[in-house]
């Protein structure tokens, strides 16, 4: 959403920072809310301070979620990198069960390591999928 756009459907005029976290909120609620129910809401509940609260514990949460994807991958790229070393399939589906094969092949892909024979075998299963 603009910030022309929240303007003109709650009369609110916040500064850039505010509609940034506004906008923040917006997005957060995903398709379950369109502007103009967003808006419509956000001029009832603004100022209430157990949303406010809500909404603060939700981002930090948030970032935590962040934070432990992050830390995964790093996790699924020591396990690619060693199951390669070492020729051990058990890391390796160790990663697959963290993220999907899916996942695995990008993160090969990405830190150029060698695709199995069974890494080719399903990327070209998924190609004859599309077509």
């Amino acid at each position: 959403m603009l910030i022309d756009e929240f303007k003109k459907r709650t009369g609110m005029n916040p500064t850039d920072a505010e509609f940034n976290e506004i906008n923040v909120m917006y997005l957060s609620s995903g398709q379950d809310m369109d502007k103009d129910r967003f808006c419509e809401d956000y001029k009832k509940h603004h100022d209430s301070e157990l949303l406010n609260i809500f909404y603060n514990r939700c981002d930090k949460l948030s970032d935590k979620l962040d934070a432990l994807r992050a830390e995964r991958l790093r996790m699924v790229d020591f396990l690619l990198k060693k199951a390669e070393e070492f020729s051990d399939d058990a890391m390796y589906q160790n990663a697959v069960a963290m993220v999907g094969i899916k996942k695995v092949i990008e993160r090969k892909i990405k830190l150029h390591l060698k695709l199995t024979n069974d890494d080719e075998q399903w990327i070209i299963g998924q190609l004859l999928r599309i077509s």
